[in-house]
C-alpha cells in the first residue's frame, strides 16, 4: 500500500516538474518574441529585405517544435485515452495537410518554411492540452503574458516620445499609427486586444486588491496604445469581441467590465490627441533623417520634453489606479448586494449585452450627422469616418481576394502549398500592387492548401471556439475562468479575417494555445472495446513517433539557421573585400545544408558572373550559369531570376533567347512596365537588322509583335484607368516615351 502511495507520489512530482518546463517554453516563446519582431513569417521571393526575416521565424519555430517533442515524451505516461486526445489526433491533420500542400507546391522553399510553422504551431497546440488542467501554471502564465505585454507597450510609448527609433515602429496614415515591435499597426492593435482581454478579466477575477491596482496602472497605457494604432480592423473586431465577452459573463462581471472599461477609454481618449501631436513631430524628424540618408537622432530619456510626456502617462495611469482602488474599498460591497437581486430576474444577463447593441444601433446612426465625430479626436474621428465599403483599403483587399481565387481556381483541392500568394500574386493581380500577403487567413488557407486544407485548418478551429461557447453558455460558472483563452484566440482569429496578424507566429501560436487549452477542458474517458488494454502501447507509439517527427523538423530547422548564418558571413565578407575563393567557400558551406536555397543561390551566381567581368575566365562564366540553371529549377518564381537570365542572355545568348526570357517574364509579371521596355528594344533591334538586309518579311513580323506589345500595353493602361478612384496605385503603367519613339519609327519607315 505504502509503495503504491509512493509511486504515485513520485510520479504526480515528476508530472507537475515536466508542466513547469513546458511553463518554461512559454515563457522562452514570450519572452524572445520581442526581440525576433514577434516572429514575423515575411520570408519570400521577392526581395533580399525579406531574407531577414528567415532567421527570426526559426527561432520561433525552434520553440514550438521542442514544445512538440517535450509533450511527445509526455504520452509515453498516458494510460487513458480521453476525448482531447481525439481532437489533438484531428488536429494533426492541420500540419498535414501543409505537409500534402508542399509535395506539388508552386514554391518548395516557402512551403518547407510553412510545413516548419504549422508542425510548431500544433506544438502549441499539445503545450496547451498538456497545461489546461493546471489552474495555477495557467494564472503564472497569464500574469506572465500580461507582464510581458505591459512591457511591449511602455516599449512602443519610446517611440512616440522619440527615445527610441525603429523604421516601421511609427507609420503614417492619417495622422501618426503606433506600430512599436510589430512594425505594423494592424497586428500590435490586435495584440492589445489580447492584452486588454486579459487584463479586464483578472481584474474582475482577482481577490487581490494590491496585483488589482497593479493591473490598473497598465490598463491606461495599453488602451491608449490601442488608440495610437488608429487600426480600423481592430476598431471594428473590439465590439464584436466585446458582446462576445458579455454573453458568456455573468451579470456581475459584465457590470465590473463595463466599470473598468468605460474610465479607462475616456482617460486615454482625453490625452490621446497629446501624445498623437507628439507622435507626429517624431515621425517627421525620423522620416526626414531617413529620407536623407542621416542617422536618426533619437530624444534621451531625461530630457524635460520625454519626462514631460512620460509624467502624463504616469498621471492617467496613477488616476485610473486609484478609481480602482476607490471602487473595491467604498462601492464594491454595494454593488455586490444589488447583483443578488437583480439576479433572480429573467435573462437579467442580456440586460448589458441588449444595451451595448442599442447604444452601437443608435451611434452608426447618428454617425453621419458627425455629432460623435466632434467628442472624439480629430485623428481617431478620421479614421473612424473610413470604415465604409469605398474607403481605398477595403476595394484593395477585396481586389486582392478576387485575385487569391484566380489562384485557387488553378490549384482547387490540395492548393498551391505555403507561400503561394507571394509567389504569384503578380501573375494574377488586376492591377499593379506590392503586397506579399493576402491580408486574410482563412483565403490563405484555402489558396496553400486547397479545399482540403480550408476544411482542416478553419474547420478545427471553429469546431474548437463553438464546442467551447456551447459548454459555457449551458454551465458558465464552470466555463468562465477559461473564458480568456477563448476570448483571446477569438479575437486573433476574427481580426485575421480581414488581415494577416497570423502570419505572425507569435499570433497564431498564441491562438492554438488557447485552442489547446480549450480542448483539454475535455477530459472525458473514451473506451472502446477493440483497443482495450492496448491503451499504453497506443500512446507510446503515437509518442515515438512523434518524437521521430520532432527531431526531424528541429534538423530542417537547424539547416536553415545554418545556411541563415552562411549568407550573412558572407554579407559581412562582401563588405571587406574578401578573394572569391573564401567567399563562394562560405555560400557553398551553406548550400551543403539547404542546396535549392534561393537567396545563396543567387548570390553564388551573382559573385561568379561578376568574378568572370573582372578576370574573363570561363570556368566563372560556367558556375554562374551553373547556379542561375540550379536557381531556376528550384525556385522559377525567385523575382529576380527574370532580369539575371535576361542579362546573361543578353552577354552570352542570343536576341531570340533574350526576348523569349522576357515573353515568360511579362507573362509571370504583367505589370512590371520594365520588361515591356525591354521586351520594345530587343524587336526594335531585330527589326532595325532585319530593315539593314531588306528582309521585309521578318522586318513586318517584328513590327507587328511590336505594335502587339503597344496594344496590350494600352488596353493594361487602359483596364487601371477603370478602376475605382479610391484605389492607390502605387507602380506606373503607361506607354513610355522610348515605346512611342520606337513606334513612331517604325510607323514612319512604312512597308
Amino acid at each position: 500500500m505504502s509503495r503504491n502511495l509512493n509511486t504515485k507520489l513520485q510520479s504526480s512530482i515528476s508530472n507537475e516538474r515536466s508542466l513547469y518546463l513546458l511553463l518554461f517554453i512559454v515563457f522562452a516563446f514570450l519572452i524572445s518574441a520581442p526581440f525576433q519582431m514577434m516572429y514575423f513569417n515575411g520570408a519570400g521571393l521577392h526581395s533580399i529585405a525579406q531574407f531577414q526575416f528567415e532567421l527570426k521565424s526559426m527561432y520561433g519555430f525552434c520553440i514550438g517544435i521542442v514544445a512538440f517533442l517535450v509533450v511527445s515524451i509526455r504520452l509515453f505516461k498516458t494510460t487513458v485515452i480521453e476525448q482531447r486526445h481525439l481532437v489533438v489526433l484531428v488536429g494533426l491533420l492541420i500540419p498535414l495537410s501543409y505537409y500534402l500542400s508542399s509535395l506539388t507546391a508552386v514554391s518548395k522553399y516557402l512551403a518547407t518554411i510553412s510545413n516548419l510553422l504549422n508542425f510548431a504551431v500544433y506544438g502549441f497546440l499539445l503545450l496547451g492540452v498538456a497545461l489546461s488542467n493546471s489552474r495555477k501554471l495557467l494564472n503564472i502564465m497569464m500574469y506572465g503574458y500580461m507582464l510581458i505585454g505591459s512591457l511591449i507597450a511602455l516599449d512602443g510609448f519610446m517611440y512616440i516620445v522619440g527615445n527610441k527609433f525603429r523604421l516601421d515602429a511609427l507609420m503614417y496614415n492619417d495622422g501618426v499609427r503606433l506600430g512599436g515591435l510589430f512594425t505594423y499597426p494592424n497586428s500590435y492593435a490586435v495584440f492589445l486586444i489580447t492584452m486588454l482581454l486579459a487584463i479586464f478579466h483578472y481584474l474582475t477575477v482577482e481577490k487581490n486588491l494590491i496585483l488589482k491596482i497593479g493591473l490598473g496602472l497598465i490598463l491606461v497605457p495599453i488602451a491608449l496604445s490601442f488608440i495610437l494604432t488608429l487600426s480600423r480592423g481592430a476598431i471594428i473586431t473590439l465590439p464584436v469581441i466585446a458582446l462576445i465577452t458579455l454573453l458568456i459573463s455573468s451579470l456581475k462581471k459584465q457590470l465590473l467590465l463595463g466599470i473598468y472599461f468605460v474610465p479607462s477609454f475616456l482617460l486615454s481618449l482625453i490625452v490621446q490627441s497629446y501624445f498623437s501631436e507628439i507622435g507626429n513631430e517624431v515621425y517627421v524628424k525620423t522620416d526626414e533623417s531617413v529620407k536623407s540618408g542621416q542617422e536618426v537622432e533619437t530624444v534621451p530619456l531625461f530630457s524635460v520634453q520625454s519626462m514631460k510626456a512620460w509624467g502624463v502617462l504616469v498621471i492617467v495611469s496613477v488616476i485610473m489606479a486609484i478609481l480602482i482602488y476607490l471602487f473595491h474599498k467604498y462601492l464594491a460591497e454595494w454593488l455586490n448586494t444589488k447583483i443578488e437581486k437583480w439576479k433572480i430576474k429573467r435573462l437579467s444577463n442580456l440586460w448589458i449585452p441588449g444595451s451595448i447593441i442599442v447604444i452601437i444601433v443608435i451611434a452608426i446612426m447618428l454617425w453621419n450627422t458627425e455629432f460623435l465625430t466632434q467628442l472624439l479626436p480629430s485623428a481617431l474621428s478620421d479614421r473612424l469616418n473610413e470604415i465604409t465599403f469605398q474607403t481605398h483599403s477595403v476595394l484593395e483587399r477585396l481586389t486582392m481576394y478576387q485575385d487569391a481565387l484566380k489562384i485557387w481556381r488553378d490549384y482547387p483541392i490540395t492548393g498551391g502549398g505555403g507561400g503561394v500568394w507571394e509567389a504569384l500574386y503578380e501573375r494574377y493581380q488586376s492591377y499593379p500592387y506590392i503586397s506579399s500577403q493576402v491580408h486574410s487567413f482563412p483565403i490563405r488557407v484555402l489558396i496553400e492548401t486547397g479545399l482540403v486544407g480550408f476544411v482542416i485548418v478553419i474547420g478545427f478551429i471553429l469546431f474548437v471556439l463553438t464546442s467551447y461557447l456551447i459548454r459555457c453558455l449551458k454551465n458558465k460558472d464552470r466555463d468562465e475562468n477559461y473564458s480568456i483563452y477563448f476570448l483571446i484566440s477569438s479575437a486573433i482569429f476574427v481580426h485575421s479575417l480581414i488581415d494577416f496578424g497570423m502570419n505572425y507566429f507569435y499570433l497564431i501560436a498564441i491562438v492554438f494555445l488557447c485552442l489547446g487549452i480549450l480542448v483539454g477542458q475535455q477530459t472525458n474517458k473514451i473506451t472502446i472495446k477493440i483497443i482495450r488494454g492496448k491503451t499504453k502501447l497506443i500512446t507510446r507509439s503515437i509518442g515515438t513517433i512523434f518524437c521521430i517527427i520532432g527531431v526531424v523538423l528541429l534538423f530542417n530547422i537547424y539547416n536553415f539557421m545554418y545556411a541563415d548564418t552562411k549568407f550573412n558571413e558572407s554579407e559581412r565578407l562582401l563588405s571587406s573585400r574578401p578573394n572569391l575563393n573564401e567567399l563562394t567557400t562560405v555560400l557553398a558551406d551553406g548550400l551543403k545544408h539547404m542546396p535549392n536555397h534561393p537567396f545563396l543561390l543567387d548570390r553564388m551566381a551573382t559573385i561568379y558572373k561578376s568574378a568572370y567581368q573582372q578576370m574573363s575566365n570561363d570556368s566563372f562564366k560556367t558556375e554562374a550559369l551553373r547556379y542561375v540553371a540550379r536557381l531556376d529549377e528550384s525556385e522559377p518564381n525567385f523575382s529576380a531570376l527574370s532580369i539575371v537570365k535576361y542579362y546573361n542572355a543578353k552577354e552570352w545568348g542570343s536576341t531570340e533567347e533574350t526576348i523569349e526570357i522576357l515573353e515568360k517574364a511579362i507573362e509571370n509579371q504583367p505589370f512590371q512596365l520594365s520588361y515591356y521596355e525591354l521586351i520594345f528594344q530587343e524587336r526594335y533591334l531585330l527589326w532595325t537588322q532585319f530593315n539593314e538586309q531588306k528582309d521585309l518579311i521578318n522586318r513586318n513580323l517584328q513590327k507587328d509583335r511590336i505594335l502587339s506589345l503597344y496594344t496590350q500595353v494600352l488596353e493594361r493602361a487602359s483596364q487601371l484607368q477603370q478602376l475605382n478612384q479610391a484605389i492607390s496605385i502605387n507602380r506606373n503603367f503607361e506607354i513610355t516615351s522610348n515605346m512611342n519613339d520606337i513606334i513612331n519609327h517604325i510607323k514612319g519607315a512604312g512597308n
